[in-house]
């Protein structure tokens, strides 16, 4: 016996789990962008952007062929790069220089290097 589905029968209204599924597909724009500046690759990214905030990026793969027999390069990226949308955002991300004054203020931008003399 097969199961059938009655094309007449549909939903009014879309789920919560619809609705997270295609909030967290949609986007506003997307960008070009690379993560990590002091790294020798600089691997490109597409980056997603909604409501000014990156959304989530994913590899390139713009490389060019370097030499037929060479292996590709697409797409050219790291977990560090990958995770790079999750890190910007996190609550562990430091913002500011951690060194302070002993009564708990943020350091004044000079580099702290111990006690004066």
């Amino acid at each position: 016996m097969t199961d059938t589905v009655d094309p007449t029968t549909t939903r009014a209204e879309p789920t919560r789990t619809e609705l997270d599924y295609s909030r967290r597909w949609s986007w506003d724009k997307v960008a070009w962008g690379t993560h990590c500046l002091n790294c020798v690759a600089t691997c490109p990214y597409r980056v997603f952007v909604r409501d000014g905030k990156v959304v989530f990026e994913e590899q390139g793969g713009n490389i060019p062929v370097v030499e037929s027999g060479v292996p590709d390069l697409n797409p050219l990226g790291c977990q560090k790069g990958a995770s790079w949308s999750q890190q910007l955002y996190s609550p562990d991300r430091i913002l500011h220089p951690c060194a302070g004054s002993a009564s708990g203020d943020r350091a004044s931008g000079r580099r702290s290097l111990g006690t004066r003399r």
